[in-house]
């Protein structure tokens, strides 16, 4: 609102350089250093305690809490999960937006492989004790919604 209009074109110019500029490509490390403090990234999902899913799925729901979720994640080394957490979550809020992205996108697809493995295996579970046809329809059925999962987190 205090730019004077004159200005104004420079500061278009700029922003759209930026937003042509392709994300340069970044690789999921094991430890991340930030502010001199080493983590530990934990993506083994299946691995975590409870006190950090029920923590993740509550972060998970709004995107403003981006880096209390990678605080889920991402463990100070030597540390448990939950150990420091004011200082962990300070660093999480200094890591670089490319790994912020990075790790992101890696544990949404690791979340996503879990959840249709936990799938799987439910609609296992509900088909014991029942008919050959009838596991063939539920079959055909898991196989259409495991299809549609692949097509809701590739857009």
């Amino acid at each position: 609102e205090e730019i004077p209009i004159t200005q104004i074109d420079h500061y278009i110019n700029q922003i759209t350089a930026l937003l042509n500029t392709p994300m340069p490509k970044v690789s999921i490390k094991k430890k991340y250093v930030i502010n001199n403090h080493t983590y530990t990234l934990s993506p083994e999902i299946e691995d975590m305690t409870t006190s950090q899913f029920w923590d993740f799925t509550e972060y998970s729901k709004d995107v403003s809490n981006i880096a209390k979720a990678l605080a889920c994640f991402l463990i100070p080394k030597g540390k448990k999960y939950g150990d420091d957490r004011e200082t962990v979550l300070a660093d999480m809020e200094e890591l670089c937006i490319l790994d912020v992205n990075c790790i992101a996108f890696f544990l949404l697809n690791r979340l996503n492989e879990l959840q249709k493995t936990i799938m799987v295996y439910s609609f296992l579970e509900m088909m014991k004790g029942l008919p050959m046809k009838k596991k063939l329809q539920l079959a055909k059925q898991l196989y259409r919604v495991c299809r549609s999962m692949d097509y809701l987190t590739m857009s």
